[in-house]
C-alpha cells in the first residue's frame, strides 16, 4: 500500500464545493492527441512534467482494457506523486475541476480529453466503495452532493480507515457506486485497488449516523444527476458512415404477396456478415449516454418516451448492445425511431445473445425497417423466445395479412392495436 502524501487524493472530499457549479464542458471539443501534446499547455504549471510523462509512457507500452498507450499513460500520470514541496498533477487538476471559474480549466482541456476518454473506455464498477476525510462533514450532506473532482475510493472500509486513521474526528463515506472506474492496471501504484469516480458524479444522501465517538459515516448512492454535470468525453459522431458499412443483410427486394401488400423477407439459411462500428459514433446525446452508463450491468434498460431518433440508435447499439452480457430487456417504445434506426438495431441483435425482450411500439418504423427485424427473428435466432411490441410500427398494408405475419413472427409475441398473436 502506498502511504504518505499519495493518500491525500483519497482524503480530499472536504475540498468539494458546497455551491452547485456550472457544467464542465468545452474540453470534449479538443482533439485527441498524444500525452506529450496534451500536457504542452500546462508545462509551466508543473515542474519536471517532461520526465514524469516519459515515465508514464514507458510504463504504459502494453495497456489493457483496449486503451491506447497514450490513454493508459494519461491515467498513469494522474496517479503519480510529485516529490514535496511540489503539488502533484492530480491535485492541480482537481482544484481546477472544483473551481467556479471554468475558464481556469481551459489550459487543461487537451489532457482532460485524453484522461476522461481513457476512463470512459474502462468497464464500470458497480458495488460499495469507501472514501474518507478527517473532520466531521455530516452537516454538509443533507440531500445530495456533486463531487466535481475525480474522486479516489477503495473497496474496503478497513483500507480507508488505515488512510484516515483511527483517532480524531473523521468521516467515512459509504458509497453505492454504479459507474466507478477500476484504474489499478493503469496506475503507478499497482498495489492500490483504486476506484475512481468520474468528475461530476451526483450522489444522493441515503443516511448518516455517528458510528463511534469521533467517527461519522455518511451513506451515499450514485444516481443520475438532475442536469448534465460534465460533457461526454468521447467523439460520438452524427451517425454511422453509411448503412451498408454497418450490415449486409440478405434481404430481398420488396416482393408483394397477392393483394395484401405484404412484403416477404428474404429466405436464408443464416445471417450474412454483420459489421458493428469499431469506434464510438461522432453524434452524441449526453442525456442518453448518461442513462446507458448509469444502467450498465442492469438487466433492464428503459428508454421509452425519450424522443430518440435513428441517430440515437447508433449510441444505443454501441454502448448498450454491442458487448452487453447482462441486458435482457430494452424498452424503446414511444420514440421517433425509423427504418434506419431499425437497421442499426438489427446489426447489434445479430451479435447480442442475451436480449430477450424488445419494445418498439409507437415509433416510425415502416415496412423496410420491419423487414430487418423480421429477418433477425426468423433467420438468425428462431429458437429463442423474443418478444417485440410492434403496434404502430409497420404500415397498415404490412400488417394486413395476419396469417402470413403470424408465420413470419412465429417466435414473437406481438401485442398492441393489432391484438395478440399466438406463436
Amino acid at each position: 500500500m502506498a502511504y504518505g502524501s499519495v493518500v491525500d487524493r483519497f482524503l480530499d472530499a472536504e475540498e468539494e464545493p458546497s455551491q452547485t457549479l456550472i457544467p464542465i464542458q468545452g474540453y470534449e471539443k479538443a482533439p485527441l492527441v498524444s500525452l506529450e501534446e496534451a500536457v504542452e499547455p500546462i508545462q509551466t504549471l508543473i515542474p519536471n512534467l517532461d520526465s514524469m510523462v516519459k515515465t508514464a509512457k514507458r510504463n504504459s507500452r502494453k495497456p489493457s482494457d483496449d486503451l491506447t498507450p497514450d490513454e493508459s499513460a494519461a491515467i498513469h500520470l494522474y496517479t503519480m506523486q510529485w516529490p514535496k514541496p511540489h503539488p502533484s498533477l492530480y491535485t492541480l487538476l482537481n482544484k481546477k475541476l472544483r473551481s467556479q471559474d471554468r475558464d481556469t480549466l481551459i489550459l487543461w482541456f487537451s489532457y482532460l480529453k485524453l484522461f476522461l476518454t481513457a476512463l470512459h473506455k474502462l468497464p464500470s464498477f458497480k458495488g460499495t466503495i469507501w472514501r474518507g476525510v478527517q473532520g466531521n462533514l455530516s452537516d454538509q450532506y443533507d440531500k445530495d452532493q456533486i463531487w466535481w473532482g475525480a474522486s479516489s475510493c477503495t473497496e474496503t472500509m478497513n483500507v480507508m480507515e488505515e488512510f484516515v486513521g483511527l483517532d480524531g474526528v473523521r468521516t467515512l463515506f459509504n458509497i453505492e457506486c454504479i459507474n466507478g472506474k477500476v484504474i489499478r492496471a493503469h496506475s503507478y501504484y499497482k498495489t492500490e485497488n483504486e476506484i475512481l469516480l468520474m468528475p461530476g458524479t451526483y450522489l444522493q444522501v441515503v443516511s448518516k449516523w455517528r458510528a463511534a465517538k469521533d467517527l461519522y459515516i455518511i451513506h451515499l448512492r450514485e444516481t443520475t444527476a438532475p442536469y448534465q454535470t460534465i460533457a461526454v468525453p468521447c467523439d460520438l459522431p452524427s451517425s454511422f458512415v453509411g448503412i451498408s458499412s454497418l450490415t449486409t443483410l440478405a434481404i430481398s427486394k420488396e416482393k408483394k404477396s397477392g393483394s395484401s401488400g405484404y412484403v416477404a423477407p428474404a429466405q436464408s439459411h443464416g445471417p450474412q456478415s454483420t459489421c458493428l462500428p469499431p469506434s464510438p459514433p461522432k453524434y452524441h446525446n449526453p442525456k442518453l449516454e448518461q442513462i446507458i452508463a448509469y444502467k450498465e450491468g442492469d438487466s433492464k434498460l428503459l428508454l421509452h418516451r425519450e424522443g430518440l431518433t435513428d441517430e440515437d440508435m447508433g449510441i444505443v447499439v454501441y454502448y448498450a448492445l454491442r458487448n452487453n452480457k447482462t441486458l435482457t430487456e430494452l424498452q424503446l417504445d414511444s420514440n421517433q425511431v425509423g427504418d434506419k434506426g431499425a437497421q442499426y438495431l438489427d446489426a447489434a441483435l445479430h451479435k447480442n445473445t442475451t436480449l430477450t425482450t424488445l419494445w418498439l411500439n409507437n415509433n416510425k418504423i415502416g415496412d423496410k425497417g420491419a423487414q430487418y427485424l423480421v429477418c433477425y427473428q426468423s433467420v438468425n435466432n428462431p429458437a429463442e423466445r423474443f418478444r417485440s411490441r410492434l403496434s404502430d410500427v409497420m404500415s397498415e398494408t404490412y400488417l394486413f395479412d395476419e396469417q402470413k405475419l403470424t408465420k413470419v413472427f412465429r417466435n414473437m409475441n406481438i401485442s398492441g392495436e393489432i391484438g395478440y398473436i399466438q406463436q
